[in-house]
């Protein structure tokens, strides 16, 4: 399989790279021009912003396989903390995808977040309030504007919402679930790796904890 991934330097992205490549896809890895992320060997890097809607079309007229795990960056774990990207980037991402596909038909994973999409109902009360708060909201409304987009879109789409993130080693124990409370947590590796093995599977979790 030939896959392209968006956002390959972050915490998940690195991991779809790694993964994917062991099991022998083609992988492109697109990350920031300013990034000093270092693929693996064998695996094709590309340096271009993809809030560019140029940029973003030469990658869709390569690629009919594209993982998204591009997200808002904030400074710090603080629903305060300030964001290092731009409010809209997802939704940004979104259209350029959306404006360059026209009617090819693409295959499209992509990180949302427990609690978009109408999933909110499915969340603890304090998890309904923690993501209304300071930048968390901003990421969110992000995400949502950015489902509704894809939910009209013509091409398969893959929606993965995980709950809340945490580092360490894949251990293959991710799976959709139907809630999401305060002490839901899934490895960042283990979310990586479901979407690899679920990439060709066309599944719609609710959430992966």
């Amino acid at each position: 399989m030939k896959v392209c991934v968006l956002g390959a330097s972050g915490g998940i992205g690195r991991w779809v790279v790694q993964l994917a490549h062991q099991k022998g896809w083609d992988v492109t890895a697109v990350v920031r021009p300013s990034s000093d992320y270092i693929a693996p060997a064998g695996v094709q890097l590309i340096r271009g912003e993809v809030t560019e809607a140029s940029f973003v079309q030469t990658l869709i007229d390569e690629h009919s396989t594209i993982i998204s795990c591009i997200g808002i960056r904030r400074a710090g774990l603080s629903p305060w903390a300030k964001i290092k990207s731009p409010s809209n980037l997802v939704e940004t991402v979104t259209k350029n995808i959306l404006n360059a596909t026209r009617e090819k038909d693409l295959q499209f994973m992509w990180i949302s977040a427990a609690g978009v999409g109408g999933t909110a109902s499915n969340c603890s009360p304090l998890i309904r309030k923690m993501i209304t708060l300071g930048n968390i909201g901003v990421a969110y409304q992000d995400l949502e504007r950015s489902e509704q987009l894809l939910n009209q879109s013509h091409f398969k789409v893959t929606t993965v919402r995980p709950v809340t993130l945490i580092p360490g080693n894949p251990t293959g124990g991710a799976q959709p679930s139907s809630t999401y409370h305060l002490l839901s947590t899934v490895r960042r590796s283990d979310v990586a790796l479901w979407m690899v093995r679920n990439i060709e599977q066309n599944e719609q979790p609710i959430f992966v904890s």
